[in-house]
């Protein structure tokens, strides 16, 4: 499915259906992701939880288990996590591959977001700008009539001498 979608995958393991030490698949891909060679990793277990603990304890890992839809979206967008964990007794493979994507397809979801908030903040700063411009120029008119309204009181022939005594 991922590589049907252009991702790169790494397959660290397990080669069978055997029960297995599951903690040292999820310490080798939290390695994986911890030393850059991955941006992100994705590890089962029974219920996904006993893997995410050892993935959790390599630095820089933030193993998160999901078993939903918003999990999987919200674990990458408020938790910043780099591995998901599922549980393959607690998941369907369905559901497993909507929840991987999910995960993957957070970056996406980033860039909408950030989108989103740069246009409500320019309207916002554009909403004040205006406001601003608005209140100057009101400002502006207002103590223009305050001149001519003075200017208008004035008498011609005062005008006339002070424009004398200017000269």
């Amino acid at each position: 499915h991922l590589k049907d979608r252009g991702f790169e995958v790494t397959d660290l393991g397990t080669d069978s259906t055997d029960s297995v030490d599951y903690p040292i698949y999820g310490k080798r891909c939290a390695e994986y992701v911890a030393s850059h060679q991955a941006d992100l990793g994705v590890v089962c277990c029974g219920t996904g939880i006993g893997i995410g603990i050892a993935a959790n304890k390599v630095k820089g890992i933030r193993a998160a288990c999901c078993s939903d839809e918003f999990s999987a979206h919200a674990t990458r967008l408020h938790n910043d996590a780099n591995i998901l964990c599922m549980g393959a007794r607690v998941v369907e493979v369905s559901k497993a591959i909507k929840l991987v994507d999910l995960f993957l397809e957070f970056l996406l979801c980033l860039l909408i977001e950030f989108l989103l908030l740069f246009l409500r903040h320019s309207l916002y700063f554009l909403f004040h700008f205006l406001l601003s411009l608005f209140h100057f120029l009101l400002e502006a008119f207002h103590l223009l009539l305050k001149i001519l309204h003075v200017v208008s009181r004035l008498d011609v022939s005062v005008l006339q001498r002070a424009h004398h005594v200017l000269k």
